[in-house]
């Protein structure tokens, strides 16, 4: 029963992952990791993945802290930043320690630690850059665990990522593609 539950979680959460990247605006993004994270996180909890429950919900506290950092000054922010991804790194790398199992658990804590840099990004750009690499990564979880609706959620997301560094992230009036003079002399 945990098992069905935890893919139907996944499918929940393939929705909102997919959709929260297409957005302009940072906020979007960042609310749509905190509701997956928070999905995950039980999800993960309902396979036996510890370390991806560990790591997933506190990632979500992490989001949720940085939310209210966000609205400090801004020559106060980019140090208080800086200072919580530190301790939340701490956090991630203790919490691995203590529930080391094996090599997946050291995929979880580097996803853990790029889902870090990818929060505290200035622009919603540079966000999905770092996320382009922390999805590959769940991925190679997502497969040790046999999660399969992950597996879809990810893929699905790395899809979204790629499709949105494409749509949202070129520079202001660089051609999608250089056009080509097929005319031949006349």
């Amino acid at each position: 029963m945990n098992y069905l539950i935890a893919q139907i979680i996944g499918i929940i959460v393939a929705i909102i992952s997919f959709s929260c990247v297409q957005f302009r605006d940072k906020r979007f993004i960042l609310a749509g990791q905190f509701l997956t994270n928070v999905l995950f996180g039980v999800s993960w909890a309902l396979l036996g993945g510890l370390s991806g429950a560990w790591i997933c919900l506190l990632a979500s506290v992490q989001l949720l802290i940085l939310h209210f950092v966000n609205k400090s000054q801004p020559q106060v922010l980019f140090r208080r930043k800086l200072i919580v991804t530190a301790l939340f790194a701490t956090a991630y790398i203790t919490g691995t320690c203590i529930v080391y199992k094996g090599w997946p658990d050291i995929v979880v804590c580097t996803c853990a630690m790029l889902f870090s840099l990818s929060i505290i990004q200035r622009n919603a750009s540079r966000m999905r850059s770092v996320m382009l690499c922390n999805t590959t990564l769940w991925l190679i979880y997502d497969l040790s665990l046999s999660a399969y609706a992950n597996m879809i959620t990810h893929g699905l997301t790395l899809f979204s990522l790629i499709t949105a560094k494409i749509r949202l992230d070129r520079t202001p009036g660089e051609p999608k593609e250089k056009p080509q003079d097929n005319q031949g002399e006349a």
